[in-house]
Parts: C-alpha cells; sequence; structure tokens
C-alpha cells in the first residue's frame, strides 16, 4: 500500500485547502478511530475526493471510474493514492470485490453513491452497490455532507475558485442485512437521507452566519 505518496499528497494539499479553499470539516467525532468504515457522500465537483481525503485523518479508498482510473497521465496518480477502479457495467463486480477486500481489512472505503458529479449540484440518486456492501459487511457506515465544492468548481470548471468547502460528517450507523431489491432500495433511501439532513444542516449554518 502507498501510505508514503497518500501521505504526502495529503500534506501537500493542505495550504490550498485551509487557505484558497477554506475547507471547514465538522463531526471528526462520529468517525471510529479503527476498524472497517464505509463512507457514504455526495458527489458534485471534481474537488470532493480531495476535500473529503484531506478532512478524514484516516486514509480513505475511494471508487473511481476505470476510464478515469486507466488514463494514461493519471494512473500513476490514481494507483498511488490505492484507488479502487469500477466499471457502469452491473455485470463487471471487480470493484465491488476490491471494495469488500478493502472492507475486511478492516480500512476506509469512500463512496460516491450517484456514480458521477451531478451537473446542477444537487444531490443525485444512489445506486445500491453501495448498499449491497454494507449489507455484506455489517460495517459502519458515516454519511458525508460536502458542501461549497460546486460553488468552487462546478462541472466543466478547470480552476477551482475561493469558496468556503464544509465537510460533514454524520453518526456512525448500521445497515440490517438483506439482499432483495426492497431491503436494499430501503438501504439507499436511508443513506440519501443522512446526507440530505447534513446538507441540510450546513445551509442552516450557513443562513444563520449571513
Amino acid at each position: 500500500m502507498s501510505d508514503r505518496f497518500y501521505a504526502t499528497v495529503r500534506a501537500i494539499s493542505l495550504p490550498f485547502l485551509k487557505g484558497w479553499i477554506r475547507l471547514q470539516v465538522h463531526g471528526l467525532e462520529n468517525l471510529p478511530a479503527q476498524g472497517p468504515l464505509l463512507m457514504v457522500a455526495n458527489h458534485t465537483s471534481f474537488l470532493d475526493p480531495a476535500v473529503l481525503g484531506r478532512a478524514s485523518p484516516r486514509k480513505v479508498h475511494f471508487f473511481i471510474k476505470r476510464s478515469v482510473w486507466r488514463d494514461p497521465g493519471m494512473n500513476w496518480f490514481w494507483r498511488g493514492m490505492d484507488s479502487i477502479p469500477t466499471s457502469d457495467d452491473p455485470s463487471d463486480t471487480s470493484g465491488l470485490r476490491a471494495g469488500l477486500r478493502h472492507l475486511a481489512a478492516g480500512r476506509v472505503v469512500g463512496v460516491f453513491p450517484e456514480g458521477g458529479r451531478t451537473p446542477d449540484g444537487k444531490p443525485g440518486a444512489t445506486k445500491t452497490g453501495v448498499a449491497l456492501m454494507a449489507a455484506r459487511t455489517g460495517c459502519p457506515v458515516v454519511a458525508v455532507g460536502i458542501d461549497g465544492a460546486f460553488n468552487s468548481m462546478p462541472m466543466g470548471s478547470v480552476m477551482p475558485r475561493p469558496r468556503r468547502i464544509d465537510v460533514r460528517f454524520g453518526k456512525p450507523f448500521t445497515l440490517a442485512p438483506g439482499r432483495s431489491r426492497e431491503q436494499l432500495e430501503a438501504a439507499v433511501a436511508l443513506m440519501q437521507s443522512a446526507v440530505a439532513a447534513l446538507l441540510d444542516s450546513s445551509l442552516e449554518v450557513r443562513s444563520a452566519g449571513s
């Protein structure tokens, strides 16, 4: 595992994320200090993995689209960050199995269950794969609300604008075991509502401070 490379990237990003972006982190007390953990976050900006990886004190293994992971110019970086390549093809379960191996080893896996960035900054539909991982392992799930990344770097932007970004970690919860379609859809709804509640909380705080 490229722990040294990950730590170096995380350290290098600090001046940018704290100075230019003004990253604010809330709810660190909710993160288990050890053991398997599944982080589920909204995804509206290319900045999301960077801010979440910096906000988390534990190393996060992020899922990334295989087409991006294979890019010749950046593959060395995604490998160094121990990212997990995944396919949009539902018959290809290699990404899911890799995520399960990381969780079995007691690591943190980061998922943007919408499967890609949303073009309007609003939360999108969550896919059931993340619910299947949580149900199969019984590991704790922490919802994460990332607020402000879209304002800083929406889809199509080349460089981030100096905007405050808040990362909020919710309290950990577990999903009931079960793999039926109804059970997975119920689990997805639970995760979506947990992320939405964190985003609503962030909006309330911003409104109160304005």
